[in-house]
């Protein structure tokens, strides 16, 4: 196996056009896109997975819930440990609003993290494709197929 030597070289932009385009490029990789017509988000949850299908003005709600009263948008965390990982009852929220997608901490014990960082309660930030969310100590994925962006 060989090595390359060569210096790194830093790449110096100073035409806006093609950093603009640069930029678009960038968020169309970070999933900025609308959701696609299939409108399935999956949510990797460590050894597991939760299909969702999505509508605008849907709400799923993630948290800790009672077996003995089953709803449909509702996605018990209960069998990923769900306690011993502080969520709480009612963690966070995710829903979809003009084909994109959105994740609200519900004012959470533990809070919420979206790639990292922190929300406020009932304050919804965007979701992109294979974005990291954090409810307490579970790590969540989410994924799915989105549709290009419109530019405009």
């Amino acid at each position: 196996m060989s090595h390359d030597e060569r210096p790194t070289q830093r790449l110096i932009l100073k035409n806006g056009e093609i950093m603009e385009a640069l930029i678009k490029q960038r968020n169309r990789e970070l999933g900025t896109a609308r959701l696609g017509k299939a409108r399935e988000v999956i949510l990797l949850i460590e050894n597991g997975m939760r299909r969702l299908e999505l509508r605008n003005e849907t709400a799923y709600l993630l948290g800790r819930f009672a077996k003995s009263k089953p709803r449909s948008k509702h996605i018990d965390l209960t069998p990923f440990n769900g306690q011993e990982r502080g969520i709480s009852r009612i963690h966070a929220q995710i829903h979809m609003e003009n084909d994109r997608l959105y994740l609200t901490d519900m004012d959470s014990t533990n809070g919420t993290y979206l790639d990292g960082v922190k929300l406020f309660p009932h304050q919804q930030k965007p979701l992109r494709q294979n974005s990291m969310i954090t409810l307490g100590k579970l790590h969540i994925q989410v994924m799915y197929k989105s549709q290009p962006a419109v530019t405009e």
